[in-house]
């Protein structure tokens, strides 16, 4: 079995996804969506939504269906998420107010910008499976958006407070999450769905008590 397929494997024994998943694609859906978007995009992320269909776990965790009812296009869901960002990075107009860093044998290194920020990233609250799945973390919103660069990112999924999105870099890839601030973590997508809603990444503004997960399917009648 292939590893992100493994993670899908435990999705689909943990959280029991509906008897017929909509909406159904094929793989010529999935050829057309690519070469209108420009680039392919993860198998397991395909094999997740076929697996699922279009819902929500527990009305708080969503995975994005490009293959859904919707007024947007990939590409323009993912246009307006780089102009809201740019926005919010536009704030940060020099290294005085930013933070990048990440973990070297489990400890914290500053990798740029002002160390004395570094308190505010609360990386002591950070345990040690997720600072080992951690790339990189900071307090704004460095990366670009595809197309602008190939290894740019796109938006795959959301909560009520981050929002989710794939970073490919060559053959890896990489799950990059936004809130007040960034992670980039060493994982699928399938393995971040599942390590996140087993509490197994664990971050400082998650809470504390974990949540009852059930997946719940769209009707159409959702207003979201």
């Amino acid at each position: 079995m292939k590893e992100n397929h493994k993670f899908l494997e435990l999705l689909l024994q943990k959280f029991p996804p509906p008897e017929s998943p909509e909406p159904a694609f094929s793989d010529a859906d999935i050829q057309a969506l690519e070469n209108e978007f420009g680039t392919v995009l993860p198998e397991d992320y395909y094999a997740f939504l076929r697996a699922y269909g279009d819902g929500t776990f527990s009305t708080y965790f969503y995975v994005n269906h490009p293959f859904a009812e919707s007024t947007e296009t990939l590409a323009e869901t993912n246009q307006q998420r780089k102009e809201n960002y740019a926005l919010l990075e536009s704030d940060y107009f020099s290294d005085t107010y930013m933070v990048d860093g990440r973990f070297q044998n489990q400890e914290f290194i500053v990798t740029k910008g002002n160390p004395a920020l570094a308190e505010f990233l609360r990386t002591e609250k950070i345990d040690a499976f997720t600072r080992s799945k951690i790339i990189a973390l900071g307090n704004h919103y460095p990366y670009p958006f595809y197309p602008e660069q190939e290894d740019g990112l796109i938006f795959w999924g959301y909560t009520d407070d981050e929002e989710f999105f794939l970073r490919k870099n060559q053959d890896r890839i990489s799950i990059v999450l936004y809130d007040y601030g960034y992670y980039e973590f060493n994982m699928s997508v399938t393995e971040f769905i599942y390590c996140w809603l087993t509490n197994q990444i664990r971050l400082p503004m998650q809470a504390e008590e974990p949540i009852d997960w059930e997946f719940i399917p769209f009707t159409g009648d959702e207003t979201l």
